[in-house]
């Protein structure tokens, strides 16, 4: 079966709109001043045109982009000039999507970050054993010698403390 090729009818012609839609006229700002940045570097280029002219010319240049943007695109079917600039709407259901956009990011990054970093803490803690093995004191300990009047000293005043503890508490009492 052979497609029918139909002629558009002239009514149907001048009913198409060629003009690009879009849903929010805050991305379409968005991405003007995008591409402004972008064509204001379009004459650094020449060294022969003087500094007021490139001035000028970047200026209408700008200035004519932007209204050919403006001419060529429908705001949710309606003309640039007659389109809301607020969308509180779409403002709210763009935060709240970032915001489960973020908590999901941030619940990811709980269940696999110790998962990604459990090696890393497993190498170092195994070179920090290896390198407590090859610790080595700089100074040998030496046994220490006794010294048998210190001894007896230290046991009469030990043997004598709680005594002088009463007699302390008394002195206070009174």
């Amino acid at each position: 079966m052979e497609p029918v090729e139909s002629e558009p009818l002239p009514s149907d012609e001048t009913n198409q709109e060629y003009r690009v839609q879009v849903t929010s006229k805050k991305h379409v700002i968005v991405q003007i001043n995008k591409y402004k940045d972008i064509l204001k570097t379009a004459l650094d280029g020449q060294p022969d045109v003087a500094e007021e002219t490139r001035r000028v010319l970047l200026q209408e240049l700008l200035a004519n982009f932007e209204a050919a943007v403006q001419d060529n695109v429908l705001v949710d079917g309606q003309p640039w000039e007659d389109a809301p600039v607020v969308e509180a709407e779409d403002e709210a259901v763009d935060l709240e999507s970032l915001l489960d956009d973020t908590i999901v990011e941030t619940t990811r990054r709980r269940r696999t970050y110790p998962r990604r970093i459990l090696p890393h803490v497993v190498h170092s803690l195994k070179a920090e054993r290896k390198l407590m093995g090859l610790y080595e004191h700089a100074v040998k300990p030496q046994e220490v010698v006794k010294d048998p009047d210190q001894e007896s000293i230290m046991n009469d005043l030990s043997a004598a403390a709680p005594g002088m503890v009463k007699q302390a508490i008394q002195v206070i009492k009174v």
